[in-house]
């Protein structure tokens, strides 16, 4: 097989085993592939990954008002709803007294309104230097986090790396 084309072969095997990742996949990978496969799915690796996606969500969002001048703020109620049903009247043969049944219902529903609501520039800025900082922090968490399993689990055998990579999903 073409060597250049190996590598397009191998993604839907890494993707699978992503799923049913097994001993013997294990067995098959080089030791840096089976590093970098268990190491990028430990546990705290991938929180560190979520913490660093929230930061960089808040850097978009302080960037978006930055550049907008303003932030929507969105201001909801609850409203009354009647849904209308069907009226239904019997009368009464001996009394002649007629009575009549609504079916009709209140519901609730949300109605929201956005607001535009000027920023503080000053405040923006600090918080964009504030949450870059954290970012930066929390990516050198990550990979050092990364560094170190890598290199532990890139000297274990097949059978440790995948007793490792079962134990800290």
């Amino acid at each position: 097989m073409n060597s250049r084309l190996r590598p397009l072969f191998l993604v839907p095997a890494f993707v699978l085993a992503g799923c049913f990742a097994t001993l013997s996949s294990f067995e098959q990978m080089a030791p840096t592939e089976r590093a970098a496969y268990a190491c990028k799915r430990h546990q705290s690796v991938r929180a560190l990954d979520r913490e660093i996606d929230r930061y960089s969500d808040q850097l978009l969002d302080i960037e978006t008002a930055l550049s907008a001048g303003y932030r929507v703020h969105k201001s909801c109620k609850s409203t009354p709803v009647v849904v209308p049903g069907t009226v239904t009247c019997t009368t009464d043969a001996g009394s002649g007294k007629t009575t009549c049944t609504d079916t009709s219902y209140t519901t609730y529903e949300q109605v929201c309104e956005e607001i535009p609501v000027a920023i503080d520039y000053r405040l923006e800025k600090d918080k964009k230097t504030d949450t870059s900082a954290k970012l930066r922090v929390a990516m050198g968490r990550r990979q050092d986090k990364y560094d170190k399993c890598y290199a532990a689990v890139k000297s274990m055998s097949p059978a440790q790396a995948f007793a490792f990579f079962k134990s800290v999903k």
